[in-house]
């Protein structure tokens, strides 16, 4: 969808954890992977322990072809995340001491940040999100959420009501969508969905399942962090997605579909439909709802019934034979799936595989 980004979880740790001084062989991390993005440059990133400075090799030539950052005493770091245009680059430094983000294009240091290490299950999800524009991010840090500008080079915490405590309005970044419309941040979280204002970083609205909330005491919530989220074409629909199955297999994933101009939402009956991050999918013309994972559920929402035990799925499809990575709706009468059986699609209300 559009200004939705995914978000992948952080990079495994022990790709970080190379020695400074044992930087002469570049890692894969080191540099940028979007190879088609704006200011991509054929440059590895290297830290000289020597001369203790951060500098940018020219691939070909084997060359300095630039200074990242001087006077920069390490012990330890690694790549940790770059900005989709390959401009901007977070390093984790010094065993998690603190992530640290350079301007590759201009060779500067920006900003610091504490690094919050992840205490599962009560903190999981990336670390840094970025704006489509790639000039914002939203960073998780041990001293809360960050917003950064890149404009002014400036960062603003993200807070909340007085006596709520951000670890039970705790965002997991796993999906991000950057309402530019509404001047907010709308971030997956715990247990549904967060808005905060762009600009003062406030707390707006909580997207959370109706009935999820009514169940679960708050201690329960705490746990329950899987959530995503998804925008219609249009940005008027935001859906929710929470699966408390993390914590307790027991209970029924929950699906709720929120009006984005009006913050009022309605639950969708799921029963027993596990979802996960992207496998949910909107029509264009905003009526039918798809998630998919070992199969397919669709629910017509132009035609919901008034009770939530009624609200079920209008089809349910097999789909492929195996397990769903993302699901798609181009066409309003199309799905198509992505899994280990390739790219297919299927017709909406018979479930019939498409030539």
């Amino acid at each position: 969808m559009r200004y939705l980004l995914t978000i992948s979880f952080l990079l495994l740790l022990s790709s970080f954890g190379m020695q400074a001084q044992n930087q002469d062989d570049a890692t894969e991390f080191n540099t940028c992977p979007y190879t088609d993005a704006e200011f991509y440059q054929n440059i590895v990133l290297r830290y000289e322990y020597p001369e203790q400075r951060l500098v940018a090799i020219d691939v070909e030539t084997g060359n300095v072809s630039h200074m990242i950052e001087e006077n920069l005493e390490l012990v330890e770091w690694g790549v940790m995340e770059w900005s989709p245009d390959c401009r901007y680059v977070v390093g984790l430094i010094n065993r998690y001491a603190g992530m640290r983000l350079w301007d590759v294009v201009e060779g500067r240091f920006l900003q610091s940040f504490s690094y919050r290490r992840d205490s599962w299950p009560y903190e999981r999800g990336a670390k840094v999100a970025w704006s489509p524009d790639n000039q914002q991010a939203l960073f998780r840090t041990q001293n809360g959420f960050f917003i950064w500008r890149a404009l002014n080079n400036s960062t603003t915490l993200l807070t909340y009501p007085a006596g709520i405590e951000y670890y039970y309005r705790s965002p997991n970044l796993n999906t991000v969508y950057w309402d530019y419309a509404r001047n907010q941040i709308i971030t997956s979280g715990n247990p549904g969905a967060i808005a905060f204002d762009m600009s003062s970083g406030a707390e707006r609205f909580v997207y959370n399942p109706v009935y999820l909330t009514q169940e679960l005491s708050r201690d329960e919530q705490f746990y329950s962090l899987d959530s995503t989220i998804e925008v219609s074409h249009d940005g008027k629909l935001l859906i929710v997605f929470t699966d408390p199955t993390s914590s307790d297999r027991s209970r029924d994933a929950r699906l709720a579909v929120w009006d984005l101009n009006t913050n009022e939402g309605i639950d969708l009956n799921v029963v027993g439909a596990p979802g996960s991050w992207d496998r949910i999918a909107l029509s264009p013309d905003n009526r039918y709802l798809v998630i998919g994972y070992e199969y397919l559920r669709v629910w017509d929402l132009h035609n919901l019934a008034e009770s939530y035990e009624e609200r079920r799925p209008v089809y349910y499809f097999d789909g492929p034979e195996a397990f769903i990575w993302r699901v798609e709706m181009l066409e309003s009468d199309v799905i198509e799936t992505y899994s280990d059986d390739g790219i297919q699609r299927w017709d909406l209300h018979t479930g019939e595989l498409l030539d």
